[in-house]
Order: C-alpha cells, then structure tokens, then sequence
C-alpha cells in the first residue's frame, strides 16, 4: 500500500510554519538587499518563481546566513508548486 506524501515539505532551516513565501522573500531584501540584491525591485507580492530567483542571488552573492535563508526560500517556493 502507498503511503501518501504531505503536500507541503517543511522547510529545513530555522523557519517557522508560521512565515509565508513572502515573510521570507521580504526578510530577504530586509537582511541582505543591500549586498545581494541591489539591482532587484522588492514585490508586495511575489510569486514562487520570482523568490526562486532571490534565493539564488542570495547564494550567489550573499553570506552563509543568506546561503541559509536561500534554503528556506527554495524549500518554501518548491512546496508552492
């Protein structure tokens, strides 16, 4: 017999159920806009895909706590899909 898989995976990182897509795509510009996402422009309301692009500045151009958030951005915007 199959087992059914939740349809949404928990994140890995420090982030609580509580914080939305846009809670963490938000702290994102708040904590690291200035050194990784200076070219980008802030959404009120972003879409999975759009924060999938902030993640991956993030790991690109941030430090291991964006590297850290990234994770949690990607693992939130997957379960989105």
């Amino acid at each position: 017999m199959m087992q059914k898989l939740p349809s949404k995976i928990a994140p890995t990182g420090d982030v609580t159920h509580q914080q939305s897509l846009a809670d963490l795509y938000h702290r994102a510009f708040a904590e690291f806009g200035a050194r990784a996402l200076l070219n980008m422009v802030e959404l009120e309301q972003p879409t999975p895909a759009t924060a999938l692009i902030v993640a991956r500045r993030l790991r690109v151009e941030g430090n291991l706590e964006a590297r850290q958030l990234a994770e949690d951005i990607e693992a939130m915007a997957n379960a989105h899909r």
